[in-house]
């Protein structure tokens, strides 16, 4: 999963709420997926709200390639795991 939100509209929930419509929309429609994962760098703290608020689980950090300016050459990734249904 990927998100961005324009400056001047962050803090309100936007991108959280995509996110989570996009993770439920997948394990109700996509039953091969067992697994969804956000890749981040890790200089964006504000991102990094998002997947803890869905219950994603931090798997690591690694070096990654800078593809901007104010990245810092480390990235986070996370991941959530389709809940085992219960009969």
């Amino acid at each position: 999963i990927s998100y961005w939100v324009r400056s001047d509209r962050t803090g309100r929930g936007y991108a959280t709420a995509a996110a989570r419509a996009l993770v439920d929309a997948v394990f109700r429609d996509v039953e091969e997926i067992t697994s969804i994962e956000v890749h981040m760098d890790s200089g964006n703290v504000a991102s990094a709200s998002i997947p803890r608020k869905l219950g994603f689980d931090l798997l690591r950090e690694e070096f990654s390639e800078k593809r901007a300016k104010a990245s810092t050459g480390r990235e986070r990734v996370w991941r959530l795991k389709r809940k085992k249904k219960v009969d």
